[in-house]
């Protein structure tokens, strides 16, 4: 995999991330609709999050090395599940 492809990649990744995590919130301001207000604006900032990185894939001056020490696999790995489980105690 060429450099460009994998900058395109990882990015990709994070705006995906970055996309799952406002659905959830969306899901949350439908399921808990006293915080609905609260849900809404978090989710929304989340999506504001993906089209900054999106904005980022489309620099030229963006360096593969600088993202890697910044956003290593291995953290999306651990904070996803970890995400995931979290709101388990909402009700």
């Amino acid at each position: 995999m060429d450099i460009e492809q994998e900058k395109h990649d990882i990015l990709k990744r994070l705006m995906d991330n970055e996309m799952a995590i406002a659905g959830i919130y969306q899901i949350y301001a439908q399921r808990y609709q006293k915080n609905q207000e609260f849900w809404t604006n978090i989710a929304n900032e989340e999506i504001q999050h993906a089209r900054l990185i999106e904005k980022l894939s489309k620099r030229k001056d963006l360096s593969i090395s600088k993202m890697k020490d910044r956003f290593i696999e291995e953290r999306f790995i651990y904070h996803c599940p970890r995400f995931q489980n979290s709101h388990n105690g909402f009700q």
